[in-house]
């Protein structure tokens, strides 16, 4: 899809529409600084409520590293996550093929959308786990 594009438009939702340009890795990588920016900007704001609250909570102990579990979750995350791509770049040239036919671009429409969840999903997950490795 980077190949063929190099200029997007992204629908943000409540009729919002990004215009940018550049590929689809780009536009990737810009939405995953933006939300390690944006759970980084949360913690920000939950530490200044926390501080101008009159009790005094006790923070946990923050995590050191993952546990053994963690790790295999983490390793396996991002297996899945280059297996769920390359089924997305398969889906998508399904999808921009002329050629197919109504059934498979259903299909591939909704495992597409499928697939694009459990992508954002892992991803989150997987930016959760990379704070502690």
């Amino acid at each position: 899809m980077d190949k063929m594009v190099d200029h997007l438009f992204v629908f943000e939702g409540n009729a919002e529409i990004k215009d940018l340009t550049g590929n689809y890795t780009a536009y990737r990588q810009q939405m995953l600084k933006t939300k390690k920016n944006n759970i980084s900007d949360a913690k920000e704001k939950i530490k200044v409520s926390t501080l101008s609250t009159v009790t005094v909570v006790k923070e946990p102990e923050k995590k050191v590293k993952l546990s053994y579990k963690e790790k295999a979750e983490f390793d396996s995350l991002e297996k899945d996550m280059e297996t769920l791509e390359i089924e997305k770049d398969k889906l998508s040239v399904i999808l921009s093929n002329p050629s197919s036919d109504n059934d498979a671009l259903m299909i591939a429409g909704k495992r597409l959308s499928v697939v694009v969840k459990e992508i954002e999903e892992k991803t989150d997950r997987w930016l959760e786990l990379s704070e502690y490795v």
